[in-house]
């Protein structure tokens, strides 16, 4: 655990501090976050590389400038009111585009960064003589806090907190809905360099869709996908493979993914729909699949994190298809002991649909 003094010191010290640091840095997460800074102040570099996540396909490299990377972060401490010579929080990994943009926000915006090891549980380091009033996290990071008193008093007193990265289960909107803080879903991709719009989830107002940033818009293609217009960052007409539906040009809702629309005799079944229908009665890990069927094309799978299913606790699933529609029912029950997964915790459906090909 570290602190950068973003606040208090010039960009010459602060280029100098880093070169220092990452020479006697120990650990790799220690030495991302140096070597970030260091490639920052390097004037013979205005682009960084970044990987996207790869839980959609193979992870590809995107550069970004610095110069959009710097105004996306003044925008996004702009909306949320962040003001400067505070201090912000980073747990998530260096390397990738969460974890950059923290870094971004930190020095552009004159924030201190508390710096700790990315891991599952970060909460449990966090220390009250660094209060933090900013921080990004995964919602996997922010469900160890839920169950245990004293670490969700720490994460309520962290003013505003951005979630990105996977799904938000019905069970923590459930459990935010105590917090007393702002919590924010965020959308948005490697491509965008960082959230295009933004959720609030917290409390008992929360928002019904997404809303995003001043001077991005968005719109549909003939798929009913979401196309991105961010004239700063120099996104033009980024189309993508997100199913949404639009509300005006700076409001939508997503409602999943196109490449993972299951077609079941000519009815359409959008399988994140499905999930979030059951989100609040099955415990394990599980996702919604289209198999091949003979009858009607695909049918609907049910595929749940398990190395054993008994007839028991298949009986128990199919209880809970009772709030599902007619077509969205799973047909077929599955089961395996891990899902493959991304690095940033994304379950990669189809890699994991490849076990049980024969």
């Amino acid at each position: 655990m570290f602190i950068i003094p973003f606040s208090s010191l010039s960009e010459q010290e602060m280029a100098a501090l880093a070169g220092d640091k990452l020479q006697t840095a120990k650990e790799e997460w220690e030495q991302l976050i140096w070597r970030f800074i260091v490639d920052w102040y390097d004037n013979n570099t205005t682009s960084i590389e970044v990987y996207t996540s790869g839980s959609t396909g193979k992870p590809k490299a995107i550069q970004h400038t610095k110069q959009v990377m710097a105004a996306h972060a003044r925008l996004t401490c702009e909306t949320l009111q962040l003001p400067p010579c505070v201090t912000a929080w980073l747990c998530l990994p260096a390397h990738k585009i969460g974890g950059m943009m923290m870094l971004v926000r930190g020095l552009v915006n004159r924030m201190d960064l508390l710096c700790t090891k990315p891991s599952g549980s970060p909460f449990s380091v966090l220390e009250e003589k660094h209060p933090v009033v900013f921080a990004a996290l995964t919602p996997m990071q922010l469900k160890s806090a839920i169950n245990d008193a004293e670490l969700f008093r720490k994460m309520n007193c962290i003013q505003t907190i951005l979630l990105g990265g996977e799904t938000i289960s019905a069970e923590l909107l459930q459990h935010l809905q105590r917090a007393e803080n702002n919590i924010y879903s965020t959308f948005g991709m490697t491509e965008t360099i960082s959230h295009i719009a933004l959720k609030k989830i917290s409390g008992t107002n929360p928002n019904e869709h997404y809303h995003t940033l001043k001077g991005i818009t968005v719109s549909t293609d003939e798929r009913n996908c979401l196309t991105i217009n961010a004239p700063a960052f120099g996104v033009h007409n980024l189309v993508t493979n997100d199913v949404v539906e639009i509300l005006s040009p700076t409001a939508f809702n997503w409602l999943g993914r196109i490449d993972n629309i299951i077609n079941t005799g000519g009815i359409k079944v959008i399988p994140e729909q499905v999930e979030q229908k059951l989100l609040p009665f099955i415990d394990a890990p599980f996702f919604i699949v289209g198999i091949p069927d003979e009858k009607t094309g695909e049918r609907v799978a049910l595929v749940v994190e398990k190395e054993t299913l008994d007839n028991d606790e298949k009986t128990s699933l199919q209880n809970c298809f009772s709030v599902l529609g007619k077509y969205e029912v799973p047909r077929t029950i599955l089961n395996t002991a891990k899902f493959e997964r991304a690095d940033n915790g994304k379950v990669k459906r189809k890699e994991t649909m490849q076990r049980f090909q024969t």
